[in-house]
């Protein structure tokens, strides 16, 4: 069933690249398409349990039926906005996306922040999304480990698309956020605080991570002795970016890095550990 729904949802979306002027020229319907799409993705949204909140060693994102169904969905919209262009797009998605997220159900603002993930991409003037920021940074500290990992996914991408502009103009709002995010109690919400703050540091003012460093790369190692893989593999990631943001700033770290970084590199010699030595060879490298 899952396979019949995706296939006419993305039906319609190859209709619009066909002939973009079909979503131009009738926003209602395109307004009506977009609902339908975030109601599948609401539809399939699972209350987090355990095997979600804390990955098994080894774990690997895209393994999940839900998972890989939101990201298709998310696909979706990513293609459509391209299809339509940012000036028709972005402003009826930020309205639906606003709408859904006054919602009480953790679902609706789940569903919005993955949605509003990818208007990065489509974006090329950071002057325009001040506002989305700041709509962003409401939820990262939700009661809902789901909404919080969202926000989180939404601050990531768009450090990734619109780097390095993004993290110029929001660094100072940014990273103290992503810092109290690392201490998540759920492990996967966690991972991807790591993640996005790997996103963020690329492209971040050396002298903006200066004051972050110490915290962001004690919190790190002690995930890398402590965390899951999925954990593990993510803090490994930002030491690399820390390392390489901060230069010559990071000398007197170093070695004791090296040391935990070799070690795990000697020792996670099982298969699921495959990715995570794969990680230490890069970021000794950098270092």
């Amino acid at each position: 069933k899952a396979k019949v729904k995706q296939s006419g949802l993305e039906l319609i979306v190859l209709f619009v690249e066909l002939s973009p002027k079909i979503g131009q020229k009738n926003i209602q319907i395109l307004k009506e398409y977009i609902e339908l799409l975030f109601n599948y993705m609401i539809s399939i949204d699972q209350e987090p349990d355990d095997y979600w909140k804390i990955p098994p060693e080894g774990f690997d994102t895209l393994s999940s039926d839900e998972e890989a169904s939101i990201k298709f969905c998310m696909s979706l919209i990513d293609r459509l906005a391209a299809a339509i262009g940012q000036e028709t797009m972005i402003p009826l998605l930020s309205r639906i996306v606003m709408e859904m997220a006054k919602s009480d159900d953790w679902k609706n603002k789940h569903c919005a922040l993955m949605a509003l993930s990818q208007v990065g991409e489509h974006i090329t003037d950071t002057n325009k999304i001040p506002d989305i920021v700041q709509f962003i940074l409401k939820f990262i500290n939700d009661p809902h480990p789901k909404v919080r990992y969202g926000a989180l996914h939404c601050i990531g991408q768009l450090a990734e698309d619109m780097n390095p502009e993004f993290q110029e103009k929001f660094h100072h709002i940014i990273l103290p956020a992503l810092v109290t995010s690392l201490s998540d109690p759920v492990p996967r919400v966690q991972s991807h605080a790591l993640a996005a703050l790997t996103n963020f540091l690329d492209g971040c003012p050396k002298s903006a991570v200066g004051n972050y460093l110490v915290t962001i790369l004690e919190t790190s190692l002690k995930y890398l002795q402590t965390g899951c893989s999925l954990v593990k593999e993510n803090a490994m990631s930002t030491v690399s970016s820390l390392a390489e943001a901060c230069k010559e700033d990071f000398i007197p770290y170093w070695q004791k890095t090296a040391e935990l970084v070799f070690t795990i590199f000697k020792d996670a010699t099982q298969p699921e550990y495959r990715q995570l030595r794969a990680q230490t060879i890069e970021c000794l490298t950098l270092i």
